[in-house]
């Protein structure tokens, strides 16, 4: 995907891009598998509740790293990460979402098709 510039207090921190994502359809629940990497331009405070599913309802579906992401990426820094969750809303229309967690807004979101 398309790595977006990520700023955190005004200043470009490094940029962030969902890779792929994998649904598993299960019984009565969905399993979602996404990678997203990340670029450091600079120290960069990572925040693991950034990422979420927003469904065509409105209702925002947590996304987890697993294993857990470390609290930072140093300067140049580079590595890839795989978010789950597994959800029985419905996913149809749905959208995978960074947002900037402080300021409770949409930094960018890639459909989740």
């Amino acid at each position: 995907g398309e790595a977006v510039p990520i700023s955190i207090d005004g200043a470009e921190v490094g940029t962030a891009s969902v890779d792929d994502w994998v649904t598993e359809p299960g019984t009565g629940s969905t399993s979602v598998n996404i990678r997203a990497t990340y670029t450091a331009k600079s120290d960069w405070a990572l925040d693991p509740g950034a990422w979420e599913l927003l469904t065509a309802e409105g209702l925002e579906v947590p996304l987890a790293a697993d294993p857990p992401m470390p609290a930072s990426l140093a300067e140049g820094q580079t590595a890839t990460y795989t978010l789950v969750t597994e959800t029985d809303d419905d996913l149809e229309g749905a959208f995978i979402a960074y947002v900037d967690t402080e300021a409770a807004t949409f930094v960018f979101v890639v459909a989740l098709e």
